[in-house]
């Protein structure tokens, strides 16, 4: 008796993973995460191991990741995110759930009384691509609770708008540089002549200063000759 039981219960342990398996290749191909997750846990209290499921887990934590994106939990989809890096999804789903968590953060902001924490979501959907319905849906609530922290905003967006015209705008061509012509050769030799020569002031003063010597030396000669006439031989 105790070998029938325990063929028994041998028997229906296989069929309880056999239906478990079944379960979640059904659940897998679906799109209902919960289902999925109930099929998962089932399959692994009967011997299923989570080795075996990886492809299942994997499709579990995109549908979940879908799931988030489509809800309105800010929590949620952070975790649901979270799982999906560390799962390795790709970029582009993530950075899709990432504009989306951007825009519920921004309407939760929208229904809080903090101006700051509202502007600076404003800020981040502007940066993430946000469509321009739910930030200016935003501002007009931040006109509303805080007039300067508004004022701030539309500072900054003009700021942003000035910037971007003046480098959209043509750049002025630079200037040649002239360039000297090359001298003819009849004019290399009038400027290597007046090189040479001396200048007018430096002549004139040349000039002085041998009269002056001429006049030195004659008044010497002057003084011998009455220096021998004073004493004759």
């Amino acid at each position: 008796i105790g070998v029938r039981e325990e063929a028994l219960e041998a028997s229906k342990k296989k069929v309880d993973e056999m239906v478990a398996r079944a379960e979640l290749a059904a659940a897998t191909e679906g799109e209902d995460p919960g289902r999925l997750k109930r099929a998962i846990e089932v399959a692994e209290q009967n011997g299923v191991t989570r080795e075996e499921m990886a492809a299942n887990i994997d499709r579990l934590i995109r549908l979940e990741l879908q799931e988030a994106v489509k809800g309105d939990s800010v929590k949620l989809l952070v975790l649901a995110m979270d799982a999906a890096k560390q799962a390795g999804v790709e970029e582009e789903i993530l950075e899709a759930a990432d504009k989306r968590l951007v825009l519920l953060k921004l309407e939760a902001a929208a229904a809080d009384l903090d101006p700051a924490a509202l502007k600076q979501n404003i800020l981040a959907a502007k940066e993430a691509g946000i469509d321009r319905e739910p930030i200016d849906s935003a501002k007009m609530k931040l006109k509303k609770m805080h007039l300067e922290t508004y004022r701030e905003i539309i500072e900054d967006e003009l700021q942003d708008a000035c910037e971007n015209a003046r480098r959209k705008l043509p750049k002025r061509p630079k200037k040649a540089k002239k360039t000297k012509a090359p001298a003819a050769e009849g004019e290399e030799d009038a400027e290597e002549g007046e090189a040479a020569a001396p200048d007018g002031d430096e002549a004139k003063t040349t000039g002085e200063d041998k009269e002056v010597e001429a006049e030195e030396k004659e008044g010497e000669e002057e003084e011998v000759e009455e220096e021998k006439a004073s004493h004759p031989r």
